[in-house]
């Protein structure tokens, strides 16, 4: 998909900086519930349509984006007033469910993350305002992508695992650290983590 005039095409882009939850390679694959998910989709007639090599570039970059797009073409200058609002948040829980397909991404899986509230607060909510973003309630993690539409059959296979699926905990995290993420493509398979930003 190409937007001309926009900076989008065939899919990269100018250059975007965003903030992110980061979901370790190796926490995600000590989990028995993902990797039963992994055999259960590779058990199914939806194997043969997601891209698995397209899973093993990303899966060390795997993450969950909080602030998006809080600078383009040139890294953000992080204030000191954010730092310290970052080190009163500190480190918090995160629980990841799902998979589930939305309109966000066609031809997306995704896990759903539900942020720790403390006293309250979401903290997601808490970070977003940090940077003096918009805070908002739906945090992905990208894991799966289709090559192709799925027929009736695989949609509907789809959507039954989707319903079984749903409210099971994939993994919980401790959440110590957020990226900043520098990104040309909406995969993130060009991306790199330009900052690690500790929370303290």
């Amino acid at each position: 998909t190409s937007d001309p005039g926009k900076g989008y095409e065939m899919g990269q882009h100018e250059p975007v900086y965003s903030i992110a939850i980061p979901v370790p390679e190796s926490e995600l694959f000590a989990s028995a519930p993902f990797l039963e998910l992994i055999q259960e989709l590779r058990s199914t007639g939806l194997a043969s349509k997601i891209s698995w090599s397209t899973f093993e570039q990303r899966k060390t970059k795997i993450h969950a984006t909080v602030c998006s797009s809080i600078s383009r073409q040139n890294a953000p200058l992080i204030a000191q007033t954010t730092h310290e609002q970052l080190s009163e948040i500190g480190s918090f829980k995160v629980k990841l469910r799902g998979p589930f397909s939305g309109s966000l991404n066609l031809g997306r899986l995704y896990l759903r993350i539900y942020p720790e509230m403390r006293n309250g607060v979401n903290l997601c909510h808490a970070i977003q305002r940090a940077f003096g973003m918009q805070t908002t309630d739906l945090y992905v993690v990208g894991v799966f992508n289709f090559t192709e539409e799925l027929d009736a059959t695989e949609a509907a296979t789809l959507n039954a695992m989707i319903k079984r699926w749903w409210d099971r905990e994939i993994v919980q995290l401790d959440v110590r650290k957020l990226w900043l993420i520098k990104s040309r493509d909406d995969l993130v398979l060009n991306g790199r983590i330009d900052d690690v930003i500790a929370l303290l």
